[in-house]
């Protein structure tokens, strides 16, 4: 049975390395990371399509 989430190394906001934090999506363009919540936005690169993360407003 798959985990719904993973433990990864994630860079907030500011580019500084957060320890290993529990991440879960939350719906189809959301995540959890910690305690707090992110929203994926689709942007289309040189390699391919990928997400950017934004805070989501509290």
């Amino acid at each position: 049975m798959e985990k719904d989430y993973q433990r990864i190394k994630f860079f907030i906001e500011n580019g500084s390395l957060m320890d290993e934090v529990e991440v879960s999506r939350r719906g189809e363009n959301e995540i959890l990371v910690g305690n707090r919540s992110y929203k994926l936005e689709p942007v289309k690169g040189d390699a391919g399509l990928g997400y950017s993360v934004v805070p989501s407003p509290k």
